[in-house]
């Protein structure tokens, strides 16, 4: 961990943009991420940047929150699937988030960063469903989907996408997945998400509160439906035995 008082990077148009202001912690990760200022709407912004920059929002809020790890990639884990089950299933190569809660529940987070060019006619709404969908057999107790829109794209537009997406999951799929739709905002130099909020199937509205937000509380409400079937029990201690000994 490198102690660091302040990161600086040149954007296209020459100005130099400050990333960190006061004395902060940064992995090998945090050190490669831009956070872009400005620059929100960036073909250099990643979803992979996102991420750490919420597992850095959200971490007080968490017991812990491990991002893009595989808890079955070790070889301990491997012997354990062999042994247990014969075989080692074939999963999601890599969860973005995983949320241990301060009651011990085990959730998970696909996240998809939603660009412009993504909300156009024919727009593929239901981007990253299969990957979520993939983490039931981890054993989660909870898995969710995020999609985080950039902020060029208006505030209707993105309610119009969120909430069709909302509804297609909810009450047509009725599928037992947690989703939620945010805005990259820029609020006191920092880069926020700005929670939106879905209504019916073309519309929602904007909540007073991003998500790190202390009064704002991220809520799962919906199970694994599949959290008792043997092989996933079994995929579910592997999970517990990697995040207690992680």
């Amino acid at each position: 961990m490198d102690n660091i008082d302040e990161i600086k990077f040149n954007t296209p148009d020459g100005h130099t943009t400050a990333i960190a202001s006061k004395t902060q912690s940064f992995d090998s990760q945090e050190r490669d991420v831009i956070f872009l200022g400005d620059k929100l709407n960036s073909d250099k912004l990643k979803e992979r940047d996102l991420v750490i920059l919420l597992k850095k929002q959200l971490d007080y809020k968490f017991k812990s929150i491990f991002i893009h790890k595989n808890p079955t990639k070790s070889d301990k884990a491997k012997r354990f699937l062999l042994e247990e089950l014969g075989y080692i299933p074939s999963l999601q190569p890599e969860i973005d988030m995983i949320f241990v809660a301060n009651n011990e529940s085990v959730n998970a987070i696909e996240v998809k960063l939603i660009k412009s060019n993504d909300v156009k006619p024919r727009a593929r709404y239901y981007k990253g469903f299969d990957q979520s969908i993939a983490l039931y057999r981890y054993g989660f107790d909870n898995v969710g989907l995020w999609h985080i829109f950039t902020s060029d794209i208006s505030i209707d537009t993105i309610n119009k996408f969120g909430a069709q997406t909302w509804y297609f999951i909810r009450n047509v799929l009725k599928l037992p997945l947690d989703f939620s739709y945010y805005r990259l905002i820029k609020q006191r130099e920092k880069i926020k998400f700005q929670v939106l909020q879905y209504t019916e199937e073309n519309k929602g509205f904007v909540l007073s509160k991003t998500l790190d937000d202390p009064e704002f509380e991220i809520e799962w409400r919906y199970g694994n439906p599949i959290l008792n079937d043997p092989m996933v029990r079994v995929l579910r201690e592997s999970l517990n035995s990697y995040i207690h000994f992680e």
